[in-house]
């Protein structure tokens, strides 16, 4: 017969819950400190695209829905001619152990694979930032998070993202970027490349809208907003205690 875990998480049982809960924390840990470096630099970002627009006389920057588009144009055709943009930082994203370049062989065809540049990279992150702040005018209380899943692995935990009271859907920022950029970019804009797909700078204001109409359905069905209690730390996922998210979603919700 099994033994279970005692009411001091002592046994065998307790042993091992005991150490995955390290484990978690500890992993928790790493993310935070990735999380701290990512809010570092929102403000260089915020800065820095500002600078760049209005010196090709780009669109405004209201932070408004609409100007999501124009501003998500501007980005694709920079990305397209990828001038120097004058800094050297990394982006938390980026993949330092990718190759620029590497060749894929489809059948008889030889294809180029682009990863992307580390000022495409930085890019990416700038519009992270402002898809956010428009966000984040349009749901009071969102904000940036280390994300608490309700376990280690519970996929998107530990990712940087906008919690904006769902607790099942966070607002992932750089899920509209495959499709403004990302993906033709990696193909190197050649249609003809099996993985290219076609720039869509509207994407980002699509998945905006399908955020906030999924939270006016939460609404209508009486759900209140629930938060992250903060952004880190061990107090984080207390805001969801218990396990908000699994509970809606085992209901049908």
């Amino acid at each position: 017969m099994p033994t279970s875990s005692t009411s001091d998480g002592t046994g065998p049982l307790g042993t091992r819950d005991n150490k995955e809960r390290q484990e978690s924390r500890a992993w928790y840990r790493v993310q935070d400190q990735l999380f701290d470096r990512f809010m570092s630099q929102v403000p260089g970002c915020r800065t820095k695209l500002r600078e760049m627009v209005a010196e090709t006389g780009g669109p405004e920057l209201d932070c408004s829905l609409r100007s999501l588009e124009p501003v998500c144009q501007w980005v694709l055709d920079w990305v397209k001619r990828e001038p120097d943009d004058g800094e050297d930082w990394l982006s938390i994203w980026f993949n330092r152990d990718a190759p620029r370049v590497h060749e894929v062989d489809n059948g008889h065809l030889v294809y180029k694979n682009w990863y992307l540049s580390p000022q495409a990279d930085r890019m990416r992150q700038r519009l992270a930032v402002y898809v956010s702040d428009v966000m984040m005018r349009l749901v009071p209380r969102s904000r940036w998070v280390c994300w608490r899943g309700n376990f280690v692995g519970d996929h998107p935990a530990g990712d940087i993202l906008l919690d904006v009271g769902d607790p099942n859907r966070p607002f992932q920022p750089r899920a509209a970027d495959g499709l403004v950029f990302t993906h033709a970019y990696t193909a190197g804009f050649d249609p003809s490349h099996p993985e290219y797909r076609a720039p869509n700078p509207r994407e980002a204001t699509d998945y905006v809208d399908q955020t906030l109409a999924r939270l006016e359905e939460r609404r209508r069905k009486g759900l209140e907003p629930v938060f992250q209690a903060a952004p880190t730390g061990r107090e984080a996922a207390k805001g969801r205690t218990p396990h908000a998210g699994r509970r809606e979603f085992n209901r049908g919700i």
